[in-house]
């Protein structure tokens, strides 16, 4: 025997295998810098050393083992035992009946379907077929695998992957996560239990999903994909396919091709992120054209995500959520209460009827939000909103409708908002400010230090987190404090506070002394420096106009300024309420 090193100047070692994956250009440099090992026709035992080996066995019975390294084994004539030990080994038995034991590593088991034993041992170790002359059946709960018209089956344990041969095989996995392709051929593919990943390759395929979360691909061909039970990703890849989704929450993307989109139960979505040009989707109609011939048929599908160009995209009577991507994207959510994203570029949003959310995404975009009680996302400053527009069926904008902004805006600006919109919620960080119009606002703030005003209406201020200034403006004003207290960063002022018409509310989540909703009883309340009994619980110094909380009374430690009023004001328990 001898043995001969080819460790030349041709590249970086490769890393090792990631579970399941193929040869690399990487692989085949890391095969010529290896240590060649070479057997005889005779029945020999090769040991290989503890940095990578290339072990041939030729002729004979033989017992080559690789040790430690990224192992290339092949067995040749005989019946041959190869042990890859540790590292991510690739085990050829060849002819003969051959018994291949990966050990650690992620292992690539190569055997001939015809009395093999493949044992992976440690790791995520695979049973490769793809050299197979005939179809290839595999059931890895049974253990074996079987070529077409052979007579004997290899014996597989320790084995999650499989790759099938170019003919039309039959692969079936079992209840741990599996990595199923089936190459060339029209194949059957079964992942059963567990987490699967089911790639059909060339040829018309099969793949069954069966229960976890699977990952189903046709590839090319006119596929057939079932999802099953669990929240499963179909991808029907080229060719007419169908994509069933079976159970679950699906996401089926057809790719090329006129195919059929059924997400089944659950709340599924039709993906159209593979399209190059815009995509033009109804649910409603149940039709999909993507520009690339026939049009998809959708059936029990939800939600829609559309390409990086400008699609068209609408609903139907159910809650859809409608997201546009890339480009300058056209969004109707129609009859239910529907979410629409336009992603990036210049989208137009129209809600139509239901409570809707509207999100046009970063750039300047315009938000129609028809009747219902509309929620409109501005997160760019050239958002444009029309709540004047009527919904499909004729009935006439209205509803109780949200602004959420990352920006400081007034309900009142007439460039920005069109029609009547009643609430405003400051989003992010930042030290933002917002006001309200002539309607009845609720206004809330974000974490910064922000500045609230109502304008004229009965209007409700909540500030959140930072200290916060709070103005009321005409009419009689609510003031909700609902954050968590903190006598340095929390604490709000109301410039304008009347005890006439005004009111504070208090959130027992968040003045837990309070058990009690409804108006504030008597001798809770107390004007001056601090309590004065176990009862005192809210406390308004009329020197300074601070507001007080004191989750214990006058046994001390439990005060926290929470707001600051005008000075000399002649409050009482009335003008507060807990909820």
């Amino acid at each position: 025997m001898s043995i001969r090193d080819f460790a030349v100047s041709v590249g970086p070692k490769a890393s090792p295998r990631q579970p399941g994956s193929p040869h690399s250009v990487a692989d085949q440099e890391e095969i010529f810098a290896m240590a060649y090992i070479p057997g005889t026709d005779n029945d020999d035992t090769l040991y290989g050393t503890n940095d990578p080996d290339q072990i041939l066995g030729f002729g004979g019975n033989d017992l080559l083992v690789g040790l430690n390294g990224n192992d290339v084994i092949q067995g040749g004539n005989g019946d041959d035992r190869l042990e890859g030990g540790e590292g991510d080994d690739d085990l050829w038995g060849d002819a003969g009946v051959d018994t291949l034991v990966g050990g650690a590593g992620q292992d690539r088991l190569i055997g001939d379907a015809d009395g093999d034993k493949l044992s992976g041992g440690d790791g995520f170790d695979t049973a490769d077929y793809v050299r197979s002359g005939a179809a290839i059946t595999v059931d890895l709960v049974a253990g074996t695998a079987m070529a077409a018209g052979g007579t004997t089956h290899d014996r597989l344990a320790g084995i999650e992957a499989v790759e099938g041969s170019f003919y039309n095989d039959e692969l079936s996995g079992n209840d741990g996560y599996n990595l199923l392709r089936g190459n060339g051929g029209n194949d059957v593919i079964h992942g059963l239990g567990g987490a699967d990943v089911l790639d059909g390759g060339f040829g018309d395929d099969q793949l069954w999903g069966g229960d976890g979360e699977d990952t189903l691909t046709g590839g090319a061909g006119n596929d057939s994909l079932f999802g099953e039970a669990g929240n499963d990703t179909l991808k029907g890849g080229d060719g007419n396919d169908e994509l069933y989704g079976g159970a679950g929450n699906d996401s089926l993307e057809g790719g090329l091709g006129g195919d059929r989109l059924d997400g089944g139960a659950g709340i599924d979505t039709a993906t159209y992120g593979y399209s190059n040009i815009g995509v033009s989707v109804s649910l409603w109609a149940g039709r999909a054209d993507d520009g690339d011939g026939p049009d998809d048929a959708l059936l029990n599908i939800e939600n829609v995500d559309g390409s990086a160009s400008g699609d068209s995209l609408s609903g139907d009577q159910k809650a859809n959520i409608l997201k546009g991507l890339g480009g300058n994207d056209w969004l109707v959510g129609d009859l239910g209460n529907d979410t629409l994203d336009g992603g990036s570029g210049r989208d137009k949003l129209y809600g139509d009827s239901g409570n809707d959310i509207l999100d046009g995404g970063a750039e300047g975009d315009k938000l129609y939000g028809g009747s219902g009680n509309d929620t409109y996302v501005i997160d760019s400053i050239d958002d444009r909103v029309d709540e004047s527009v009527a919904d499909s069926q004729g009935v006439a904008s209205g509803g109780i409708d949200t602004v959420r902004s990352g920006y400081s805006v007034s309900l009142s600006n007439a460039t920005i908002f069109k029609g009547d919109i009643e609430n405003l919620t400051l989003t992010g960080t930042g030290n933002l400010n917002g006001s309200g119009n002539g309607l009845a606002n609720i206004l809330t703030g974000n974490t910064g230090i922000n500045t609230l005003a109502g304008g004229a209406g009965d209007d409700t201020l909540a500030g959140g987190f930072g200290n916060d200034t709070l103005i009321g403006g005409d009419g009689s004003d609510t003031f909700l404090f609902n954050a968590a207290l903190n006598a340095v960063s929390n604490v709000d002022t109301i410039t304008d506070f009347s005890v006439l018409d005004d009111t504070i509310n208090l959130e027992n989540a968040i003045f837990t002394a309070f058990t009690t909703l409804g108006a504030l009883v008597a001798d809770a309340f107390h004007i001056g420096s601090a309590a004065q009994d176990a009862d005192d619980r809210i406390i308004y110094d009329p020197t300074t106009g601070a507001l007080t909380y004191d989750s214990n009374g006058n046994a001390g430690g439990g005060a926290v300024q929470f707001a600051t009023l005008g000075a000399g004001l002649a409050p009482t328990n009335a003008d507060f309420f807990v909820v």
